[in-house]
């Protein structure tokens, strides 16, 4: 699984979203924010966006209940989760923490 597999390297941020979602919602409205960030911190983390409309199971692996819902993975083991809508500069400070 690409989690277990990939994070023995590096931090990832997994989000959760759903087909069900409008523009307007939260778990959409996250993602241009992740990529901001992920443009920001290139080459210290990866992130990784799952439909757990497609991936039902791995969702619930992860106890995903809410979406938006990121996991940040270290060392293979999920060492946060952070769940719902937060502006840039704070989710970026928290993933600037766990580098």
């Amino acid at each position: 699984f690409f989690f277990k597999q990939k994070t023995a390297y590096e931090i990832v941020d997994c989000d959760w979203s759903s087909d069900v979602c409008s523009s307007d919602l939260p778990c959409k409205a996250i993602a241009p924010v992740l990529d901001e960030i992920a443009g920001e911190l290139d080459g210290k983390l990866t992130i990784a966006k799952v439909n757990v409309d497609e991936n039902e199971a791995i969702g619930a692996e992860f106890g995903v209940r809410a979406i938006p819902t990121m996991l940040l993975f270290k060392g293979g083991q999920v060492v946060e989760q952070i769940v719902g809508m937060m502006p840039k500069a704070a989710l970026k400070e928290k993933l600037l923490a766990k580098i």
